[in-house]
């Protein structure tokens, strides 16, 4: 790996390619996938610029009139994040969203690797270490 990362340093480099294995270049995925229930969404509301629609939270829809203190099971309160949505009379509603951060991968790159029947195996890996 050390040797792979100093050749990509290199201008020109090109990623090697095992046409054997049919793997191609890397992937990259930065982020987890949601835990249960919850989707990804992006940070909108980030008032330093924005996050190019990246999906660096993960979001779901809880009525809060059914669990009075907005809190869930399982969740850091302090890492959580609620936004109404609709409205109502005065804007009260029961509905509501709520934001995590979404997780980062340990290692976000990956290969997907066919074995000797064809089927693709993703192999992840982390070139920071």
């Amino acid at each position: 790996m050390t040797k792979l990362i100093s050749e990509m340093a290199k201008p020109g480099f090109n990623w090697p390619i095992c046409k054997e294995s049919k793997a191609g270049k890397p992937g990259f995925e930065r982020y987890e996938n949601c835990p249960e229930g919850y989707k990804p969404a992006s940070d909108d509301n980030d008032r330093r610029g924005g996050s190019n629609g990246v999906a660096n939270r993960c979001e779901k829809v809880v009525n809060v009139c059914r669990n009075p203190k907005g809190r869930q099971t399982g969740l850091n309160y302090r890492e959580v994040q609620y936004r109404q949505i609709g409205g109502g009379d005065h804007g009260n509603t029961c509905t509501q969203v709520v934001s995590i951060a979404r997780p980062m991968r340990k290692d976000p790159y990956f290969f997907d690797i066919s074995n000797d029947q064809g089927a693709k195996q993703r192999v992840w890996f982390n070139l920071d270490r």
